[in-house]
């Protein structure tokens, strides 16, 4: 009748708690098994939770370096109308002085480019961040290329190098020759400079795109990790959680299993003792 009883009271204590917290595997003596897979899930909503992160961090920098190649290409552009026109039988000494000049600056303003900052870190610097990897219009950069996880088979790369962005892509030898030829005051190596400019677009714009499908593998990434995230969370839910209603039945019905068993040992209890009365 006592062991009745204190299962009974261990029953509605549990239930209680059922009801007040919505937790249904509270800790893993509960259910072994439903605890692993509920830490398994766990482990799985971190991971997700970093991946989310990390895509952030990443978009951040892919939305600098797009800015960037598209302020590049603007200047570019530039730098051709301006070899087109004193490439001409139209320009003179003067022009040509004057546009060398405005090359000059355009230098200034792609070397600025290429120095830009991230919060506190130089973007294009590589694996040094800490100065800037444009000295005098020379890369003192290094060539690491920061990369960042996005999923468990997916890394992108982050942001390029100084090298990648302006020398490879000749976008500061071929302004340098057109501001020399300029200085030249020569119209033919002028209009030779144009073919190396259109060369220097179409290398920022190659990466230009690359940086758009980053975008997109960034976004088609994030609907797959959302719907794998939305299952997770429903899963552990299933596991861990109890339903209100179902709480508050399984409760009413041990209080009821409680009562019932209260009475029984009432019962029993008075029979006892009027038998030892007698």
């Amino acid at each position: 009748m006592m062991l009745h009883l204190r299962e009974s009271f261990a029953e509605v204590a549990r239930t209680q708690e059922l009801v007040s917290t919505g937790i249904r595997v509270s800790k893993p003596s509960v259910d072994p098994a439903a605890a692993n897979q509920i830490m398994r899930l766990e482990h799985s909503l971190r991971t997700y939770e970093q991946f989310r992160r990390n895509s952030g961090a990443a978009q951040v920098r892919l939305t600098t370096q797009e800015s960037v190649l598209n302020q590049l290409g603007d200047l570019l552009l530039r730098g051709k109308e301006i070899a087109t026109a004193q490439g001409s039988d139209n320009s003179s000494a003067n022009t040509r002085i004057s546009a060398a000049i405005e090359v000059d600056r355009i230098l200034e303003q792609v070397s600025q480019l290429g120095n830009t900052r991230v919060g506190s870190e130089f973007f294009f610097g590589g694996g040094m961040t800490t100065t800037p990897p444009f000295v005098s219009g020379a890369y003192v950069g290094d060539d690491t290329v920061r990369q960042i996880r996005i999923s468990d088979e997916v890394i992108v790369d982050a942001n390029l190098t100084g090298r990648q962005l302006l020398v490879d892509s000749d976008v500061l030898s071929s302004l340098t020759e057109l501001r020399d030829a300029l200085l030249s005051g020569s119209g033919g190596p002028i209009q030779d400079t144009i073919a190396k400019l259109d060369q220097a677009y179409t290398n920022a714009d190659r990466h230009l795109a690359a940086t758009g499908a980053s975008f997109r593998q960034l976004e088609s990434l994030a609907t797959t990790r959302d719907n794998l995230e939305f299952d997770a969370t429903a899963a552990q839910s299933d596991l861990r959680d109890v339903p209100f209603e179902e709480a508050t039945t399984q409760f009413l019905s041990a209080q009821t299993v409680l009562e019932a068993a209260r009475a029984a040992a009432s019962r029993i209890l008075n029979t006892t003792l009027t038998e030892f009365l007698r």
